[in-house]
């Protein structure tokens, strides 16, 4: 579903490309019909939902020594919870 540059002379490959691809419309019709499949039943947000939240899990947690460790209070926090308790 894709054509790459080659890394050495990209602007020029880059070019080459875009231009086989509008030399060759079934070649597009192809390649555009394959991603879009693919994007249907690969890439969809249904099938990468559950990847990125356990992705987002796992950044904003801390772990030591495999288990959920909370962060530790801010000086700010600390502050905000005297001042509600006074």
């Amino acid at each position: 579903a894709s054509l790459y540059a080659n890394n050495e002379n990209q602007v020029a490959d880059f070019a080459h490309k875009i231009l086989w691809l509008l030399e060759h419309p079934e070649e597009r019709e192809r390649m555009g019909r394959f991603g879009y499949m693919r994007v249907q039943r690969e890439l969809a947000w249904e099938y990468s939902v559950a990847n990125l939240i356990a992705a987002y899990d796992k950044a904003f947690r801390k772990r030591r020594g495999g288990k959920l460790v909370q962060a530790e209070e801010t000086e700010g926090e600390r502050s905000r919870d005297q001042l509600g308790a006074d």
